[in-house]
């Protein structure tokens, strides 16, 4: 529950800093029931809805229930779509250049310079750009991820594979015959939608071990803080045995497993003896795969 309550009031920091809508929102609901705007009844209850709404959104409490209906496959952000923004601020506008211009009894000078301050207001509060929201060109990554596949399946018809993060993100895509342990879904959980099947303890562990392989360059690895789960049986302090990880993988179907180039020439080896698995270089990486 906690992690929920901290990942909506993450959302709604992340939401203000990508522009200043909300406020200039919040800013035009005030001022109209100041000056006691929009008393008509159509108004005044679309004033009303979108105030509770927007209340609603912003306590972590109940943006918590909201983001729980819409499932993990949407982010904070797309819980705001309960509040009609930008009709409601260009309402606000409206009627508060309308109430300008009675009180400066259609001053036109007065009344431009207003205008003119409320498109510079709505310019100033909308989002210039965040980088972090950018697109990017993953062109050169999948073509990178394209040379090792196709070294892999070279000589292959139909493989079921165990890989780093960075290969499962395109491997599927780049040969329809690879079979996966696991997918995308298993670390972007909001890719599952509506299903609510979950990958077990040993397929995490697997998972956790690739990538603190690649961090560590060793076949038995520790558990860094960012991978801690004890829903997933990933603990502070534990180590994980590459032995034990690539026995499960091939007991799970796993007939070609690729490794970070980081390890150890002489750890893989060995491992790869011991379990009489055949070893190649490929590319940054070690192809370990069932000899014939």
């Amino acid at each position: 529950m906690m992690e929920l309550l901290k990942n909506a009031w993450k959302g709604w920091l992340d939401f203000m800093g990508a522009g200043k809508m909300s406020a200039l929102f919040l800013l035009g609901l005030l001022v109209c029931a100041y000056l006691g705007l929009g008393e008509d009844r159509s108004k005044r209850e679309l004033f009303r809805y979108s105030g509770v709404m927007a209340a609603l959104c912003i306590c972590p409490f109940t943006a918590v229930l909201f983001m729980l209906y819409q499932t993990k496959f949407y982010d904070y952000e797309w819980i705001w779509s309960l509040v009609p923004m930008a009709g409601v601020i260009a309402c606000c506008e409206v009627l508060f250049l309308e109430w300008f211009w009675r009180r400066e009894q259609g001053g036109g000078v007065r009344v431009l310079c207003m205008l003119a301050a409320l498109l510079a207001l709505n310019l100033f509060s909308s989002s210039m750009g965040n980088e972090k929201w950018r697109v990017e060109d993953l062109g050169p990554e999948r073509e990178k991820v394209r040379a090792v596949v196709s070294e892999m399946m070279r000589d292959e018809e139909e493989i079921v594979l165990w890989a780093p993060e960075e290969i499962v993100r395109f491997a599927r895509g780049l040969d329809g015959n690879i079979k996966l342990l696991y997918g995308r879904n298993l670390w972007q959980e909001h890719l599952n939608a509506y299903s609510y099947d979950t990958y077990p303890q040993e397929v995490w562990k697997l998972f956790a071990w690739m990538e603190m392989a690649g961090r560590y360059g060793r076949v038995t690895v520790p558990m860094d803080l960012d991978f801690v789960s004890e829903e997933r049986g990933l603990y502070a302090g534990s180590t994980l045995d590459g032995r034990d990880c690539v026995e499960t993988a091939l007991r799970l179907g796993a007939d070609h497993i690729l490794v970070p180039g980081k390890l150890r020439m002489e750890e893989i080896t060995e491992l790869a003896e011991s379990l009489s698995l055949r070893c190649d270089k490929l590319g940054e990486y070690y192809l370990l795969k069932k000899t014939q």
